[in-house]
């Protein structure tokens, strides 16, 4: 395959972002971090890179795909940059970058290339579009031609696009990434906002410029999405069941059977005790639904399996859930399952939130052969709350209650919320008697009944 480097910077970008409107993000790394220079619409690109060609000489980068908009503020074709996945309008190349010099490798950059040729004439890999010599490793582009108009990279890279664009960009970088990992390939960098060092630049550390190699500028290689991800097979993401959910993907099988057995536990307590209550009352139904919808994803479920188990879970709810509220439940959890991770379903989560009753943990410790607590409210009154100071408001209500704490075992009872407004503010700490209501009820500490006593003072 002959390569040849492109005639000017200018002409090896505009044959990467090959649109007119989207907007082309540059942006430098030193010392003070990620800084980002300027913002451009393709169409303006020749007669505005000269103007901040001089802020990029040294280490710097350009965006691979590009965003409908500039950031709030910005006039005309040049302005500031707003380049994130929520912005971006075109998918211009799918990509991998390969660390061939990392140690267990120690390849050279002729080495690297000799082995993605044998890749690429084999059909292992389709062919590449330009091969960029970064200065210490390298990087491989596949551009993208979008369905309608082969001139241009693919439109469409919007969040709300139903044909989901870039998760399956995301999958056929995923893709590359495995059938690469041989040489070095780089599993963290898959995502659509990534940037790319630019054409021409110096790159201070290892003192080298930076080159794009292009196959052919008369006939560069060019692919629709649903073409490369054919050539991959990741046009549809894979099917989730029980019995394989992500074994498959594992290296530590003994790993992922102790991850397994962790969420079939957690099913199973859901499970008991909506059979020992009889169905879940309100202010628990949303969480024990979401939780059985979680665990659902996590042991392999496909989402419309768990949208039968959630209904059929909560249809003894008192009120029932509506199907609708069901299947949002579910929608919520398959759509961004990482996010409702870390730390909430332990048991002691569980048992909090679900109300958990002393009696209700020791039934469900019997089935699981294994302690399982009562909810905190249960316990010896020292644990009020399981509020873990993230900022200052957290730190002030944690403050305030240990101060209404205090005053409630001096005063030998609990007083109305306005004398503990009072109490309070002769303490030094200001707040509302709704607030210290509020925090009554979360401490169990709340009156039944708080009528206004007669003649007392506001």
């Amino acid at each position: 395959m002959a390569l040849a480097v492109a005639a000017t910077e200018v002409a090896s970008l505009l044959l990467l972002h090959r649109h007119s409107d989207g907007v082309i993000t540059f942006a430098v790394k030193d010392d003070d971090g990620w800084q980002r220079v300027r913002a451009v619409r393709a169409s303006a690109l020749e007669s505005e890179y000269p103007s901040f060609r001089d802020k990029l000489l040294r280490n710097s980068y350009v965006s691979l795909n590009a965003a409908y908009r500039m950031a709030k503020g910005s006039r005309g074709p040049a302005g500031w940059s707003d380049h994130n996945t929520g912005t971006l309008r075109y998918l211009c190349a799918c990509y991998c970058d390969i660390d061939f010099y990392k140690d267990g490798l120690n390849l050279t950059y002729e080495e690297a290339m000799a082995a993605v040729r044998d890749y690429v004439a084999d059909g292992t890999l389709p062919a590449f579009s330009v091969v960029v010599r970064s200065g210490r490793g390298m990087w491989l582009l596949w551009l993208l031609r979008d369905e309608n108009d082969p001139a241009s990279a693919h439109l469409g890279a919007y969040q709300d696009n139903w044909r989901n664009h870039l998760q399956l960009h995301g999958r056929i970088n995923q893709a590359i990434v495995r059938r690469l990992s041989a040489i070095g390939s780089d599993p963290a960098a898959t995502d659509a906002v990534r940037s790319i060092r630019l054409p021409g630049s110096f790159r201070n550390d290892t003192e080298e410029y930076v080159e794009w190699h292009w196959a052919d500028e008369n006939n560069i290689p060019t692919y629709t999405l649903s073409e490369l991800g054919n050539r991959f097979g990741v046009n549809q993401p894979g099917a989730r069941n029980e019995k394989n959910s992500v074994r498959q993907a594992g290296q530590c099988p003994a790993r992922r059977a102790g991850y397994d057995a962790a969420n079939h536990s957690r099913l199973r307590v859901l499970r008991k005790l909506q059979d020992m209550r009889g169905g879940m009352t309100e202010g628990h139904r949303n969480l024990a639904a979401f939780m059985l919808a979680a665990n659902l994803y996590w042991v392999g479920c496909s989402q419309q399996a768990a949208n039968r188990e959630v209904e059929a879970f909560t249809a003894d709810f008192r009120p029932a859930l509506t199907k609708a509220n069901c299947r949002s439940t579910v929608t919520c959890v398959f759509k961004n399952p990482a996010k409702h991770r870390k730390g909430f379903m332990s048991y002691r989560s569980i048992a909090d939130k679900l109300d958990v009753s002393p009696s209700e943990a020791g039934l469900i410790a019997d089935m699981l052969q294994k302690p399982f607590p009562a909810s905190s409210r249960f316990e010896d009154g020292t644990r009020v709350t399981q509020v873990a100071p993230a900022g200052k408001r957290d730190t002030e209500a944690l403050l305030r209650r240990m101060e209404i704490r205090r005053l409630i075992e001096e005063h030998g009872a609990v007083p109305s919320s306005r004398q503990l407004q009072r109490m309070l503010l002769a303490a030094g700490i200001k707040a509302g008697h709704v607030t210290v209501m509020a925090d009554l009820k979360v401490m169990y500490l709340a009156p039944a009944i708080c009528p206004q006593r007669k003649g007392e003072e506001r």
